[in-house]
């Protein structure tokens, strides 16, 4: 301590002799343990405490693990579906008991689809995962260790690439092709360029057509007016919400833009299947106590023992549709389903890692005041509402005419082909006849079949007491038959 006093002293007159006022000193213990410090930052090794930036998020975190593990649990289940459809769909409606467990009569897929469809099940819960261990797998305390010389040489030719762009775009010397293509590169990697938000702006864009080509299968599967509804209005809202971020001067950082789009993307993936399941459990009615007193009553074997004679056929071919539609059943319908998945894996990754770098959330996702892409994003939502509307409504009134035909495919038809129904399911049931003339001659429905078999979309034909002498040759067109 001595030693420490008198080099103090010496400094200090020394610095009074060259007139400096206030000079920093160091005693040997602190130089030691300063010292001590500058060694290990060089070594790599530094202790940082990220207790209160992680509780900052922590809420938010919450909030993703709950997201994540509810689109790995739904994709599990999908792919059970896929699997095994009689029995998860039995599982789900409480009907094992009905038929022997084959009340619903599912098709089995072709078997290039269906392994398709089970790798990408596969795949995508495999992403929500790694997704979920990494959001889990959260320390109070983060510690650097040492580099190893493997990751030392990646970070410095990283570096050196980045670099050699940067001095390609500078130079004057090199091509201008050569230096444009750079400099856009150099652009896109930064977070803070217009060229990255016009990017991003790019790929909300082709989100945006994925869930077009979605909706345009579901009008397709001619699933209930309520679901198109609410289809529609995430699509559009999604796209009207963008318009808003890029051309209102919100205050909102880029850590909430990307909750809410992942919130959009989440409503189309998970969302929206979860809904069209609670409609078919609240949309099946079946009289359990009416069959049990029929299987008392009438012998084995008869008719009025099955339980698809008590169900109501309308109800169960909609509920049919519904949960068919939940299942990969081609390739064009394989594309979409990966991909509005892997844009909210994505999505989900994104947003971890503007969780783990605050500063970079002072930024916006998409380029502000861009009028036109706005304008853009607003007539696209517009465009759709239209749409539908008009696929709905023409459709039905094609339709009208033909009370038989319980479920059709939703299309904007033209003025000219009012008369051609797009019928999907074609159901005319007379269970009980009340004269004699009804048993002995029943109606001629020959007719009927073939002219709403013309568009080649019937996949469902069911009749009962109804006259078919003949299989109309309309119904060789349609391909996509499922049940007769």
């Amino acid at each position: 301590m001595v030693d420490d006093v008198q080099e103090f002293t010496l400094l200090r007159r020394s610095s009074l002799a060259s007139g400096v006022g206030h000079l920093l000193v160091k005693t040997k213990p602190q130089a030691a343990e300063c010292e001590g410090t500058e060694n290990r930052v060089a070594e790599g090794v530094v202790a940082t405490d990220l207790v209160g930036h992680h509780r900052s998020f922590d809420g938010l975190r919450i909030i993703l693990v709950s997201m994540v593990t509810t689109c790995l649990g739904w994709t599990v289940w999908l792919l059970l579906l896929n699997i095994a459809p009689n029995n998860m769909v039995n599982r789900i409606m409480d009907t094992s008991n009905l038929e022997s467990g084959s009340f619903w009569q599912f098709v089995d897929l072709p078997l290039p689809i269906y392994g398709l469809a089970i790798f990408g099940l596969t795949i995508i819960g495999l992403g929500y995962s790694f997704v979920l261990i990494k959001l889990i797998w959260k320390r109070a305390h983060s510690r650097v260790l040492p580099e190893t010389g493997a990751l030392v040489r990646i970070h410095a030719f990283s570096a050196g690439v980045v670099d050699a762009i940067r001095r390609v775009a500078t130079d004057r010397t090199s091509s201008r092709s050569l230096s444009s293509a750079a400099s856009l590169v150099s652009s896109l990697a930064s977070s803070e360029s217009i060229a990255r938000k016009r990017l991003n702006l790019c790929m909300k864009l082709v989100d945006l057509m994925i869930e077009l080509v979605m909706l345009l299968q579901i009008l397709e599967d001619g699933l209930p007016i309520v679901l198109v509804a609410v289809f529609t209005v995430i699509v559009a809202a999604n796209a009207v919400w963008c318009a808003l971020v890029m051309l209102l001067p919100l205050k909102q950082t880029v850590l909430v833009e990307n909750l809410i789009d992942l919130i959009f993307d989440l409503l189309i993936a998970v969302g929206y299947p979860m809904i069209l399941v609670c409609y078919c459990l609240s949309a099946f009615k079946f009289d359990r106590a009416k069959l049990m007193i029929n299987q008392a009553v009438f012998p084995q074997g008869w008719l009025e023992q099955s339980a698809s004679t008590i169900a109501d056929p309308v109800q169960t071919v909609v509920i049919y549709k519904t949960l068919n539609s939940l299942r990969i059943s081609s390739i064009f319908n394989f594309f979409t389903r990966m991909g509005i998945n892997i844009t909210l894996w994505l999505k989900c990754q994104r947003l971890m890692n503007l969780m783990e770098n605050p500063r970079r959330q002072s930024s916006s996702v998409y380029p502000r005041h861009c009028r036109l892409a706005a304008s853009s994003l607003v007539a696209f939502a517009i465009f759709v509402i239209i749409y539908v509307e008009e696929s709905t409504r023409t459709s039905a009134v094609a339709c009208h005419p033909h009370p038989e035909c319980v479920i059709n495919a939703r299309r904007w038809l033209m003025l000219d082909s009012l008369t051609q129904c797009p019928c999907l399911a074609l159901i005319d049931n007379n269970i009980a006849p009340k004269t004699y003339s009804e048993w002995m001659d029943p109606k001629d429905i020959t007719a009927k079949v073939a002219h709403l078999a013309t568009m080649g979309l019937l996949q469902i034909v069911q009749l009962t007491n109804r006259k078919l002498e003949v299989l109309p040759e309309e119904l060789r067109g349609c391909t996509d038959m499922r049940y007769l």
